[in-house]
């Protein structure tokens, strides 16, 4: 979908708008504090869309702009007899599906993510006297800072860089002077592969759970790459962030510092709910809908985590994520109200 114009006022882009569908080209009208916003749907038709605005820019008073109105009017009563005689049929035709499927993006993230805490779980559980041992319970939910062995040679190869464990601290002005060094070496993919590490079996669950949801939801309405694009960038913003600005309270004050032994998909997450968020408010024809309830829920837990009640956890990655979602989310309704400001 892509916007066509704005227009000063509602009467305006709905007699535009209704011109446009008799000659089939679907448009959505978004009303704006000060103007109104005409959306093309069908991507392949603006060519055609941005002529016949030529033409109603130069001419809206031509006749069969007015006539348009009617027609269209018109359009509408037959699609919505049409839609009664199904309906009373329902069986003649298939039932939409109550949420979309997830897709192969979706489904290897939650697979990578998986085979990851697999294979890092079940080395330290290994280390730590097997799966009989005391330790294991503690692994499975939670690491503690009592185990013989607290890191796996998969964390340090997924990891934004490896790590010394009972050092893994540098304060931030030495860090942005020599951290990452095996990234500047060659080894990129220490950018994204955190978001693969999970520390306890809730941990795991409670991404994966939110990334099935949100991430099914994008992929099918935005398409795979433009899903991936956006996974990747959050992942690469979170993360850095959080290696170079991880904020704790030490010593009752505030210490900021690089952190390498972090993990987890929540900053993705955070950025997909961005994401959603804002086109849910500002495109709704996308069919990106987010219930008003999980928004309260999620922006909700940042808080909480942020207040240190349920131990350490990635904040920084969090925020970072989720501003990203936020500003791609959003970008085009802002330039849409910048392009409208300056020819209106």
């Amino acid at each position: 979908m892509r916007q066509l114009a704005t227009l000063p006022n509602a009467d305006a882009a709905q007699t535009l708008a209704d011109h446009l569908e008799t000659l089939q080209i679907e448009t959505h009208v978004e009303r704006l504090p000060d103007s109104c916003a005409v959306w093309v749907c069908d991507e392949d038709r603006l060519t055609q869309a941005r002529k016949e605005l030529a033409d109603f820019t130069s001419n809206p008073a031509d006749p069969r702009f007015a006539a348009a109105r009617q027609a269209a009017a018109t359009l509408r009563r037959r699609r919505e007899r049409e839609a009664d005689a199904e309906d009373a049929a329902p069986s003649a035709r298939p039932q939409p599906e109550t949420a979309p499927r997830p897709g192969l993006w979706t489904y290897g993230l939650i697979a990578a993510s998986v085979l990851v805490f697999i294979a890092h779980t079940g080395y330290l559980i290994y280390a730590n006297g097997g799966i009989a041992s005391p330790a294991a319970f503690k692994i499975l939910f939670g690491q503690s800072p009592e185990l013989d062995v607290s890191t796996s040679p998969v964390q340090q190869a997924l990891s934004i860089t490896p790590f010394l464990v009972g050092k893994v601290k540098g304060r931030l002005g030495h860090v942005w002077l020599v951290g990452l060094q095996e990234i500047r070496h060659g080894e990129v993919w220490r950018l994204v592969t955190p978001i693969f590490l999970h520390f306890g079996l809730v941990h795991l669950l409670f991404n994966m759970v939110v990334l099935w949801q949100f991430g099914s939801l994008i992929e099918a309405r935005r398409g795979a790459w433009r899903y991936l694009a956006l996974i990747l960038l959050t992942a690469v913003v979170s993360n850095v962030a959080q290696f170079y600005l991880t904020i704790t309270w030490e010593d009752g004050a505030l210490s900021v510092h690089s952190e390498p032994a972090f993990g987890g998909m929540s900053g993705v997450i955070y950025g997909l709910f961005g994401y959603l968020w804002m086109k849910s408010r500002y495109s709704p024809a996308l069919g990106l809908t987010l219930n008003p309830r999980v928004v309260v829920l999620l922006i909700a837990w940042l808080f909480v985590c942020m207040s240190g009640v349920i131990g350490p956890v990635a904040n920084t990655a969090h925020v970072a994520g989720l501003f990203v979602g936020v500003v791609i989310g959003a970008a085009p309704h802002l330039w849409g109200l910048l392009r409208g400001k300056s020819t209106i």
